[in-house]
């Protein structure tokens, strides 16, 4: 048996692989290639791509009382809920407040309440997020893994109008596991025409994907390569 050649044949076979794996077009390091690994992850947020942060029982309590000024963060959060019109705060006989949709809220599309880890609403989210093109990246290694990159990209909401409901409240992501607004949390206001989110992506052979699961996918390659 020609054990050498054989050899050579594999090794010849394994570093074609190697190579061929290395020149993947959809795993570059394109700005094509970003963008869409990040329309594809972010498609899930079709709706409620952004929440705003429930106010507290306590919070509303204090500002109730007039515990706290009007000018103050807690005074500022509840004053805008209170003026956006989209829940009945209510108080029951027992003292505790809560927390229900307004009629205008029910007519919104796509508005849903978000749970916390409680089990509880903690948030409600709104807005259809789309992705218009990448601004820059960083080859940061998010999550210790050596081909991942934090990118930053333009974004918008399809449904913008929706904006002018969270008039002075402020939103953050509905995952930041997906993407983060770059300045963490942001006013509604503020997030006209465009604003900018991060997102950790990591490449593998069918394209880039969410850096934190970058694990399961790798795994789901393995079973189905031949």
């Amino acid at each position: 048996m020609n054990t050498g050649r054989i050899f050579r044949t594999v090794m010849g076979a394994a570093m074609a692989t190697v190579a061929l794996a290395a020149c993947n077009p959809r795993s570059m390091l394109t700005d094509s290639n970003l963008l869409k690994g990040a329309r594809a992850e972010t498609f899930v947020l079709s709706h409620g791509a952004l929440c705003a942060r429930l106010p507290s029982g306590t919070a509303i309590e204090q500002y109730a009382r007039d515990e706290v000024p009007e000018t103050s963060a807690v005074g500022r959060e509840v004053k805008a809920w209170d003026l956006s019109g989209l829940l009945d705060i209510l108080q029951t006989r027992d003292g505790r407040w809560v927390l229900l949709p307004s009629p205008g809220l029910k007519t919104l599309k796509g508005v849903h309440f978000r749970k916390g880890p409680s089990g509880e609403n903690d948030a409600l989210c709104f807005g259809r997020l789309w992705i218009e093109g990448v601004i820059d990246y960083r080859e940061d290694k998010p999550f210790g893994l050596d081909k991942a990159v934090t990118a930053r990209f333009k974004a918008n909401l399809k449904d913008a109008e929706m904006l002018r409901h969270f008039r002075g409240l402020k939103v953050e992501s509905f995952d930041p596991a997906i993407f983060t607004l770059s300045t963490g949390t942001a006013f509604a206001d503020d997030l006209q025409p465009e604003f900018v989110v991060e997102m950790a992506l990591h490449p593998a052979s069918t394209g880039w994907y969410l850096a934190k699961g970058a694990d399961e996918v790798h795994a789901i390659e393995r079973v189905a390569a031949p």
